[in-house]
Parts: C-alpha cells; structure tokens; sequence
C-alpha cells in the first residue's frame, strides 16, 4: 500500500536538474554521444517522526503512467543494498537494467502533448507516495546522435588469452553399416565314402535284479458277456456206477382185465 510522503520524506529535484526545451535538442546533437545512459537519484529518508535514517536499505524503482500503471517499454530497476548516511542516498538509474530504447518517447502524453513519465520508489516493501515526474533532463538520453567522426586507427593486437576449458565429448555417433561378408562361397561336398564291415555284436550284459512287483490296478469293468461257442463232442460214456440199494416194493396195483384166450396148441403124441 503506497504511504504518503509525509510518513517518509525524500528528495527527488536531482531527477530533473535541468529543463531542456526541444527547440534546444540540435545544439545538443554533437554531444549527444557523450551522454550516459543513467539517471542520477537523489533522496532523503526518514522514520514518521522526521528523525533521518542511517541504515542500508533494498530500495525498487519502475517508470509508470499518471495512474501508477507501467508504460510501454516498460523498466524497473532493484537495488537491494542502498546505504543510507543522515537520512541521504544517491543512485544511479539505469546501471542495473539498462533503460529500453523508447522508454521517454511517444505516450502516454500530458496536456501540452509532451511525453509524461513518473519515478515509483518502494522502500523496504514500501511503495511511497506520490510518484515523481520525470521531467526534461531524462529526454536528453533520447537527442538524435551527432555525424559519425572518422574511423580511428586500428590498434595493436592484445595478448592472446589463455585457453578456455576443453568442452564436454560430444555422443558418440551412429555405427556405421556392417561391410559385406569376407567368407567365399562353400565348395562342393564330395562323394562319400564306401560303408565299413560291421563290427562283431559284444557280448549281452547281465540281467539286472527283478524289481519289487507294483500294486494291482483296481479291477476294470466286466465286460460283456459273450456269444455261446457252438456244443462240442459228446464225450464217452463214463463207466456204470454201482447199483443202488433196492427200493421199498410198492403196493401192488389192481388186477388187470382178463386177455383174450390164446390160441390152442397142437395135441401132443398119444403113448
């Protein structure tokens, strides 16, 4: 938040120590390379009682509009170490960042058409108030540049400088591509060669111990049954057994009918 000039006085005349009309530009031209590119600032620090500061101090600055706002071409400027003797101080503008070209042409304008920049000063994080107007003094950095004088003469070479460090090695590169192989063609194979007699049979080794029987498999499914084979040939007859024990006589049956009378035999001789 920007503080009133009154909590904190500073004395900013040096920024514009001279007033330098454009009709006066051309009398300047020849000197015009002798011009620095730097704004001398002066100012005076207090605490809110007017006591002067001594005391160093980081210390901001931008170029801005009327409003606060930053104008084209933009600059500011960081100062971190300010020394600060009996409430004084003195900087250079400008040695720090360079001001960009343009920086003090052009608008925003102010009434009577002339360019119109302000100084913004932020002291330790404090931004003071109100801004200063940069007045003609800065545009001087901007007068056109005299004719050019002749060129001098050459002067001697200087001593060459020591050798820089050597760089780091760079990638390697891609391997090339593989050359065409060094090996001849195969040559023919040749005839091959008759088959030998064969050798004796060598004598069979020992049968080796019996191992120890594996266990039974369970029992398959029983298949079914199949066809009757056709009946063979009755065998002999086996001898007759002996005869068994005579059975109990039965009753005996009814009397059968009288059979017819047989015929009569012939008589027999007469003695």
């Amino acid at each position: 938040m920007a503080k009133d000039v009154t909590r904190r006085k500073f004395i900013c005349d040096a920024v514009a120590v001279a007033v330098i009309a454009p009709r006066l530009f051309s009398a300047l031209r020849v000197q015009a390379a002798e011009v620095p590119n730097l704004i001398n600032f002066q100012g005076r620090l207090t605490d809110p009682s007017g006591v002067p500061a001594d005391d160093t101090v980081p210390m901001s600055f931008r170029i801005v509009d009327g409003l606060g706002n930053p104008v084209p071409n933009a600059w500011s400027e960081s100062h971190p170490a300010v020394i600060v003797e009996q409430g004084f101080f003195s900087i250079d503008l400008g040695s720090n960042t360079s001001f960009p070209a343009g920086l003090f042409t052009g608008p925003p304008l102010d009434g009577s058409g002339d360019p119109e920049r302000f100084l913004e000063v932020t002291i330790s994080g404090e931004t003071l108030s109100p801004n200063k107007r940069i007045t003609s003094s800065a545009y001087s950095l901007t007068v056109e540049s005299g004719p050019t004088g002749p060129t001098g003469g050459t002067g001697s070479t200087g001593a060459t400088g020591p050798s820089g460090p050597s760089g780091d090695t760079g990638p390697q590169g891609p391997s090339g591509p593989t050359g065409a192989s060094g090996t001849g063609p195969t040559g023919p194979s040749g005839p091959s060669g008759d088959t030998g007699i064969q050798g004796p049979t060598g004598p069979s080794g020992n049968t080796g111990i019996q191992g120890p029987t594996g266990p039974s498999g369970d029992t398959g499914i029983q298949g079914p049954t199949g066809p009757s084979g056709n009946t063979g040939i009755q065998g002999p007859t086996g001898p007759i057994g002996d005869t068994g024990i005579q059975g109990v006589t039965g009753s005996q049956g009814p009397v059968g009918p009288t059979g017819p009378t047989g015929p009569t035999g012939d008589s027999g001789s007469t003695i």
